[in-house]
């Protein structure tokens, strides 16, 4: 069956996204941002992890309008754009009486921490997925497009995948970022299709992943925890088919929109 399918296949390019589609936190950020804390001396306690995390999500969204993409359009380093986040990061959380220059040093600790596998993990479905496609069906390419910085690629292979995808288009290397159409023509032409419906992508933000995909005239699956959850909570706020929507990269595999037009 599954043979079959692939030979029908008018799918020629996949491309994924990064974070929380192949990649996974081992811990909260939080948890990981009071843990390198408190090698310097930082007193960290039950609530630290929670505050920081939540000061965390809110820094970040208000940091990417100031400073889009990692501020490569607006004059800053990523190393520059990630340390002034981890200072509004504590000092929202309350840490109000760390030295700037204490500051400076765990941000740096942080920047160098998560460019490696020690706080990523594999998501569910992952390795299975991709080695299959890389290995039983070679002319369909392989990549991956994601709003992030240039670490990501020491992550990738790293944690064992990184060799199994044909491109990896970062957003604040190429600068642009999804949903922007830029950013998915660059993947055509990296895989040297012209076509969009030849193309599938994979993330679990529908407005960057899904809806990115689908205006540039490509297909797309949206990958979501829980499918019945998020049918039951948001089915009614998106414009989705239910059979675009999965909770693992296995379900690709057999995936009637690898062989038959699914938009």
């Amino acid at each position: 069956m599954r043979l079959s399918l692939i030979l029908l296949s008018r799918i020629k390019l996949i491309t994924f996204d990064a974070t929380n589609t192949l990649l996974r936190f081992k811990n909260t950020v939080g948890h990981e941002y009071a843990k390198v804390a408190s090698l310097y001396d930082v007193t960290v306690d039950t609530s630290t992890e929670k505050r920081l995390t939540n000061a965390f999500k809110q820094q970040f969204k208000t940091l990417k309008l100031e400073h889009p993409n990692f501020g490569v359009n607006t004059g800053l380093t990523t190393v520059d754009w990630w340390s002034h986040l981890v200072k509004l990061t504590f000092r929202n959380a309350g840490f109000t009486n760390i030295s700037d220059t204490k500051l400076t040093r765990i941000s740096s600790h942080l920047f160098k921490v998560f460019a490696t596998a020690e706080c990523w993990s594999l998501a569910r479905g992952v390795l299975s997925s991709v080695r299959h496609f890389h290995l039983k069906h070679p002319s369909i390419k392989l990549g991956v497009i994601s709003n992030t910085d240039d670490r990501l690629v020491s992550i990738l292979y790293e944690l064992g995948i990184g060799h199994y995808f044909d491109f990896i288009l970062i957003s604040a290397v190429v600068k642009c970022e999804k949903p922007d159409a830029e950013m998915f023509n660059l993947a055509l032409k990296e895989a040297g299709i012209e076509n969009g419906e030849q193309a599938l992508h994979v993330g679990d933000s529908y407005n960057d992943d899904y809806l990115g995909a689908k205006k540039c005239g490509w297909n797309a699956l949206l990958l979501v925890k829980d499918k019945r959850l998020f049918l039951q909570s948001n089915k009614s706020d998106y414009n989705i088919k239910n059979d675009e929507i999965i909770e693992s990269l296995e379900e690709i595999i057999d995936h009637k929109i690898l062989y038959n037009s699914n938009k």
